[in-house]
């Protein structure tokens, strides 16, 4: 019999791209979400001083660690690492993680992230070699259970295997279909039409138009929703501009540089205005840090710095103000 979970998702900023805390009542974890920009609001939790593991991640790479002081850690790496835009944490309401269990959580994880393969794995070593025991063992199972079930509850599916639509039984039956269609036109063809057919008729199809013929295929042709997964990070724009990215920010990048390079006059002008809701201007010349000193800007072609610390939705919104203020509309 399935056990009740009470899930208790507290959001501190009023939406889900607020600060989050999330804990189960069958569980003695805690899960905590922040934004890069919002992790100043994150450290005042006495629990980021626990021992956990963490995650940083963007739309396209995932970083997973361990720390015995997760706040320091996370602040070392907003420092020296500039890809990520949101991190995770994972700890106990008792500070109750060893340094063996961490071994073990953060080696599975890792090696969970890169057999899904969803997004690309940062980590360059697979962890630290494990002591656990046994015991540990099956208890960081059971953590590792827990804190998935939590990561899937708020959308984040790096570590889920999707599961694949097995088409063997549909080979299967259509290959007897076709097998049993053969059989039955043959046997409805009187014995007199074939003794009636002209020898010549029956040479008179080329070798090639034989080998022409579709065969039947086991592997489904792609379907829509594949192909637009695809080109997902695809952009192209009523000037004829167009550009495959790697990610949104990729994208959202090179189509500034783009309105940059073509319309210079225009982009003056909006470099200059253009600016967010705390006055903040969207390009400046020189580089911004947030208040934890991690970098808030990229830097394009010319020199100047875009605004790019921002959630998939936000560079998409903010990209459409720009293509408007060019006077551009978005083809695709």
């Amino acid at each position: 019999m399935a056990t009740a979970k009470i899930i208790e998702l507290l959001l501190e900023d009023g939406n889900l791209d607020g600060l989050l805390t999330v804990q189960d009542s069958t569980w003695n974890g805690t899960m905590f979400v922040s934004s890069r920009e919002s992790t100043h609001q994150l450290f005042q939790k006495k629990e980021t001083n626990y021992w956990g593991i963490y995650l940083l991640l963007s739309e396209s790479e995932v970083y997973i660690g361990q720390a015995s002081e997760l706040q320091t850690r996370v602040k070392q790496h907003d420092k020296t690492k500039d890809f990520w835009v949101k991190c995770i944490l994972f700890t106990t309401k008792d500070n109750s993680l060893s340094s063996s269990a961490l071994d073990y959580i953060e080696s599975e994880l890792i090696e969970k992230a890169k057999t899904v393969g969803k997004l690309h794995i940062e980590n360059k070593q697979k962890g630290n070699r494990t002591n656990a025991s046994l015991s540990e063992k099956v208890k960081s199972n059971l953590y590792i259970e827990n804190a998935l079930f939590l990561l899937e509850l708020i959308g984040i599916t790096v570590f889920k295997q999707e599961k694949r639509k097995d088409t063997r039984r549909e080979q299967s039956t259509a290959g007897v279909f076709l097998q049993a269609q053969t059989q039955a036109q043959l046997q409805v063809q009187p014995q007199a039409q074939l003794k009636a057919q002209p020898q010549s008729q029956l040479q008179v199809q080329p070798q090639s138009q034989l080998q022409a013929q579709p065969q039947f295929q086991g592997t489904p042709a792609p379907t829509a929703s594949e192909t637009i997964q695809e080109r997902k990070f695809f952009i192209e724009l009523s000037d004829g501009f167009h550009y495959q990215g790697r990610n949104h920010k990729d994208t959202y990048l090179r189509t500034i540089e783009h309105l940059s390079k073509t319309y210079p006059e225009n982009y003056k002008e909006v470099k200059s205005t253009l600016k967010m809701k705390r006055g903040r201007l969207h390009i400046t010349q020189h580089q911004i840090l947030s208040k934890t000193g991690s970098k808030l800007y990229k830097q394009i072609y010319n020199g100047d710095f875009v605004f790019s610390n921002q959630s998939a939705e936000s560079l998409k919104s903010n990209l459409q103000v720009y293509l408007e203020k060019f006077g551009i509309k978005r083809v695709r």
